[in-house]
């Protein structure tokens, strides 16, 4: 089992950060664009990283939807290498942690359906189904926090 740490990301972290997106998703260069942006975006309310060895190997953010009210969207991404050890479940738990401490208490995640590795972090951290999109093979969980 491998040892890491869970960092809040700042902007100067972006090239570390993209060099990761270039490994978790080597042929997808528009991906790596999409998901590689600065702290200040638009609705982006937080972003954490897994750092193990000097190196990133996971991330996980929070930007806020306005549906239903005032929804925060998790999205992970953890580097082939180190999946199955934590590190997801680690990086949400700190994402939803550092969102509540700012006043934030509705999340959700959405997954599609195939995605079991998504599925089992959302349930280990308590997550409910709200709504299964079968045509459109998605899964969104949610949970609110009182």
């Amino acid at each position: 089992m491998s040892s890491f740490e869970i960092i809040e990301m700042h902007n100067e972290m972006l090239p570390e950060v993209k060099a990761l997106f270039d490994l978790i998703y080597p042929n997808d260069p528009v991906t790596v664009k999409r998901l590689c942006y600065k702290t200040n975006t638009q609705n982006h309310l937080v972003t954490m990283l897994a750092k193990d060895s000097g190196e990133f190997i996971g991330q996980a953010n929070a930007f806020v939807k306005e549906i239903n009210g005032s929804i925060n969207n998790i999205g992970f991404h953890v580097h082939p290498l180190f999946r199955s050890r934590g590190v997801a479940t680690a990086l949400v738990e700190a994402v939803v942690k550092k969102a509540t401490d700012l006043g934030h208490t509705k999340f959700h995640i959405i997954t599609k359906a195939s995605n079991m590795a998504a599925i089992r972090v959302s349930r280990k951290l308590n997550f409910t189904v709200e709504t299964d999109f079968e045509i459109l093979q998605n899964i969104v969980f949610n949970k609110i926090i009182f």
